[in-house]
């Protein structure tokens, strides 16, 4: 094995590492979920959802990109021994990001109330206002954990997403709960975002220590980040517009069962997006080398275990969305098939969401805003039409195509530019694995109790086994033998 190859194995063995932990710490989001909606109770739950909604996308603007400029220009200058370009780069990307970020604060709060006679029922513009104090500390969060995994390091990462986050979330929640209303609900995420990014920058001052030296302006960082910036606030649009669109048009109520389904399938694409930080700085490095065959080999690598680790719980939510939801609440059991649609939308993107980095990476960051335009317009487009025809289905249907019809874009662009494709017979090989299993777990259901934890465990446990007897028999790789069977190779362990 190349010594490239071999010090991308490394990376890719401790990203996988880290990511099948952030799976775990990912099963907190649920029960977080669930502490609201017993807390506080679906109504506050919807209106929340929204107003969080609405500051995730402003945080994102804010934002404008940075993350993925550091996620690009850290790399590179690393890897011309260029600590001057890092440390621009880096103070660059977080001045800008804070004043972006509390200039969208602004703009939120500003038109909050105007935007309040366009709602259905309850009161969605007073909560969007609360949660709008979250916005810069969200932001921060965005460019210091990217930052730390820009420089290949990625135990902050678990420190900052999988522990900070929801322990804090999670404790702030219980605390205003003894006095349930949106107000208290919204001051204590504002309060758990500051926290968190708290740990995330000091996570990033002890991964790039200052000097005393003035660190100069990198204006190039800035021209790549904003197309970056916009593109990830239409893909954001992309993924939340629909549970915008819907507070249109049904009550609190509703909205919250298709905000429990659009935070149960986060926890499958987040499987993939957990691995764009460690696919992106490879990939600027090979790209910036003209090094095709690095490119591919850790495309079709990271895909392939992005398949490995997703598969086996997307089918699990497919087939049994309707007892997770009941988890929830008993009311959401009846979004079950919205949750199997937006499912099976997220599968195809976890399957080629990777490909749109090798553009990116490349400079190309105008092509990735051309396409989450259009996947975005078309989702607003889909959600206009069936929204009023089907409700939360029509939400869903219109999530699902709008995200295929994006990758399908990426898949054919990277191949037209650099004739790569992210598949692989392993990943075939992957996807007939997760196709019996699911075969196995249709079957099982037949004979299974009708509903309740009991279905749902033993589903879970009967999908786990199918696979994993699957893998270990058709799909089991070298380089999974010597992550899984030999540990990860030794070199700073997580980083």
């Amino acid at each position: 094995m190349s010594g490239d190859r071999g010090a991308d194995l490394r990376h890719a063995g401790r990203g996988a590492l880290t990511n099948l932990i952030n799976v775990v710490g990912a099963l907190s989001l649920p029960l977080l979920h669930a502490l609201i909606l017993w807390g506080y109770g679906p109504e506050i739950y919807g209106l929340y959802a929204v107003a969080y909604t609405v500051a995730e996308m402003a945080s994102k603007f804010g934002t404008i990109g940075l993350d993925k400029g550091l996620l690009r220009f850290i790399p590179i200058a690393r890897f011309s021994h260029d600590e001057a370009g890092v440390r621009a780069a880096l103070s660059t990307a977080s001045i800008t990001a804070l004043v972006a970020s509390l200039a969208a604060t602004g703009a939120v709060v500003f038109f909050a109330g105007h935007l309040s006679p366009l709602f259905g029922e309850g009161d969605y513009a007073q909560a969007i206002v609360w949660c709008a104090g979250a916005i810069p500390f969200i932001a921060i969060i965005n460019v210091a954990v990217p930052a730390t995994l820009a420089a290949k390091i990625v135990r902050y990462n678990i420190l900052v997403r999988s522990v900070a986050q929801p322990l804090f979330t999670g404790l702030f929640v219980l605390l205003f709960a003894i006095s349930p209303s949106m107000e208290s609900l919204c001051v204590a995420i504002v309060i758990a975002s500051c926290l968190t990014a708290l740990v995330a920058y000091m996570g990033m001052r002890r991964t790039f220590p200052p000097d005393g030296r003035p660190a100069r302006w990198r204006g190039d960082v800035v021209r790549f980040s904003l197309p970056m910036g916009f593109s990830e606030g239409m893909n954001l649009v992309t993924h939340r517009a629909p549970l915008m669109l819907l507070a249109f048009y049904v009550t609190p109520a509703q909205v919250g069962a298709y905000a429990a389904c659009d935070m149960i399938v986060r926890s499958v694409a987040g499987i993939r997006t957990a691995f764009d930080p460690i696919l992106s700085p490879v990939l600027a490095e090979a790209l910036s080398a003209k090094d095709n065959d690095r490119v591919s080999y850790n495309l079709k690598l990271m895909t392939r275990w992005v398949l490995l680790i997703m598969l086996p719980l997307a089918i699990g939510i497919f087939f049994l969305g309707s007892e997770v939801l009941a988890l929830l609440s008993s009311d959401f059991r009846s979004a079950g098939l919205a949750l199997s649609l937006l499912c099976a939308g997220y599968i195809f993107n976890g399957s080629l969401g990777l490909t749109g980095w090798v553009l990116v990476m490349s400079g190309r960051s105008w092509v990735s805003l051309f396409n989450n335009v259009v996947s975005a317009v078309l989702n607003v487009l889909l959600c206009l039409w069936l929204i009023p025809l089907w409700g939360i289905v029509g939400a869903a249907v219109a999530t699902a195509a709008s995200v295929t019809a994006m990758e399908l874009l990426f898949l054919a662009q990277v191949g037209y530019l650099f004739r790569l494709q992210p598949l692989s017979w392993q990943s075939a090989r992957i996807v007939g694995v997760g196709v019996a299993s699911a075969l196995v777990l249709a079957f099982a259901l037949i004979w299974l109790p009708d509903t309740g934890v009991l279905r749902l465990a033993l589903g879970m446990g009967v999908l786990l086994l199918a696979y994993g007897l699957g893998w270990r028999l058709l799909a089991f790789e070298v380089q999974d033998r010597h992550i899984v069977g030999r540990g990860i190779p030794s070199s700073g362990g997580l980083g």
